[in-house]
């Protein structure tokens, strides 16, 4: 009785996901075509809802194009911040997401630029952050998993905060003879500050 009831609830949970994502489908298609036919106010209207709807079982091509053509409503009626932060939300979803002018006039595809630029910042700022609060820490496993996390970012400063705690932490393992320990941090701090070669 108990295994039916569980395989009966799995059911429902997947035709309501099942119903959510089409109806995101559907929202997308409708504010698609209300964009497209000059109807920016209604597509805005659409397209939030479906921007509701939205959650970790939504594709993340339909994620990032709701977002789109939602962000592009916006900038049709005037509302360019809301348009940029909506640009902003899509690298979220997707970092190597991208539209063309092609696809959009320049002005949109440039404020899409700018909301890619803000969120790519504001991404590499928390991982900067790790890095400096685990060369806080003082530990270069928590130094290495916060660098390779941040990818991308530069992290300059930080990177160069980390790579001395490094080297420090190498050099209490060489005077402790834990010579292989100390000869990966070493090279773990040449990685964050190639100054030190």
């Amino acid at each position: 009785m108990v295994r039916l009831l569980v395989l009966l609830a799995l059911l429902i949970g997947s035709c309501i996901d099942v119903a959510a994502q089409s109806e995101i489908q559907n929202l997308l298609n409708e504010g698609r075509n209300l964009f497209y036919g000059g109807r920016f106010g209604e597509a805005v209207r659409v397209l939030s809802a479906a921007e509701k709807l939205v959650d970790g079982s939504t594709s993340v091509a339909d994620a990032a194009w709701v977002k789109v053509y939602l962000g592009a409503s916006y900038y049709a009626v005037k509302r360019n911040d809301s348009a940029k932060k909506t640009f902003a939300d899509i690298c979220k979803i997707d970092r190597d997401f991208n539209i063309t002018e092609k696809e959009f006039s320049p002005p949109i595809v440039d404020l899409f630029r700018l909301g890619e630029q803000q969120c790519v910042a504001e991404a590499c700022e928390t991982n900067c952050s790790a890095i400096r609060s685990a060369a806080r820490n003082r530990d270069p496993d928590q130094i290495k998993k916060a660098v390779d996390a941040a990818g991308r970012c530069s992290c300059d400063d930080a990177r160069q905060m980390a790579a001395q705690v490094v080297v420090e932490n190498a050099i209490d393992n060489y005077i402790k003879q834990q010579y292989a320990l100390a000869q990966t941090q070493f090279q773990l701090a040449v990685e964050l500050n190639p100054v030190l070669r």
